[in-house]
């Protein structure tokens, strides 16, 4: 169990993955859904290859050909969860001025790509918008992918801010979701930070310079959020929503590449 949960998603292999949801069902605070027809559905034909409550998996144990099926099934569906956050699948996420937000107006329950897109790319994220909500972007103003090599600004309406009841966040990952170490410890910018007067602000706005090496202008500086040097993306959260930031509407500020 622990080499396998050591291995970054991005590592596993079809039978890492079959073989850690089998340990998952037969984990006794698993709990199931009762009156679900279509999850009793799956969990029947999870059985056909050993996989379930009361089931010992064993990827050595199946046929080449159901192997190889299994291979592909997790190899397309690992591209179709990417894809449906990277291009904004519209079943699963709503477009906020070029963040996507995922539809959590509700548990996932059977939603069997929302509740993907979530492990994946918000990784203990909440099932509802009670708590928070998260907008990823990976590309700047232009459509163009993020890159540390380049340099970006998001620029805030100080009388436009995200409206929550309790804070929102800004933080940097690079591609893959890690936080990047930097020289300044600094991972997200917030609304904290602003409010203790931590961030500079000029005419009634917010500007963060994300960029890789640090600004030689000191005010530029104070709201240097540290890029990484390669690819990277963005996951915004946003803690007590108001409904404009789970519907789209709120006019999220862009990520905005600076002319060298």
């Amino acid at each position: 169990m622990a080499e396998l949960t050591e291995q970054q998603v991005e590592n596993q292999t079809a039978a890492d993955f079959f073989t850690l949801l089998d340990l998952a069902l037969n984990d006794s605070s698993m709990s199931l859904i009762d009156d679900s027809l279509k999850e009793a559905a799956m969990l029947e034909r999870l059985e056909q290859i050993g996989i379930g409550p009361g089931l010992e998996f064993d990827w050595s144990g199946l046929e080449t050909d159901v192997q190889e099926a299994l291979t592909n099934g997790f190899e397309n569906g690992f591209e179709r969860v990417r894809a449906a956050v990277v291009e904004g699948n519209s079943d699963i996420m709503v477009d906020m001025n070029g963040w996507n937000v995922i539809q959590n107006t509700g548990d996932f329950r059977t939603d069997w790509l929302t509740r993907a897109a979530m492990a994946d790319f918000g990784f203990a994220g909440p099932d509802s918008p009670a708590s928070h909500v998260g907008g990823i972007i990976f590309t700047d103003a232009n459509g163009d992918p993020l890159d540390g090599s380049n340099r970006y600004t998001i620029t805030f309406d100080l009388e436009d801010l995200p409206p929550v009841t309790e804070f929102w966040e800004i933080p940097i990952y690079d591609a893959q979701g890690y936080f990047v170490e930097n020289e300044l410890d600094r991972y997200s910018i917030n609304s904290y930070m602003l409010e203790e007067g931590l961030l500079h602000t000029d005419g009634d706005e917010l500007v963060i310079y994300v960029q890789h090496e640090e600004p030689d202008d000191p005010e530029q500086a104070t709201n240097w959020l540290p890029a990484p040097e390669g690819g990277m993306r963005f996951t915004a959260r946003f803690f007590g929503p108001h409904w404009s930031l789970i519907d789209g509407s709120y006019d999220m500020p862009e990520v905005v590449p600076v002319e060298e």
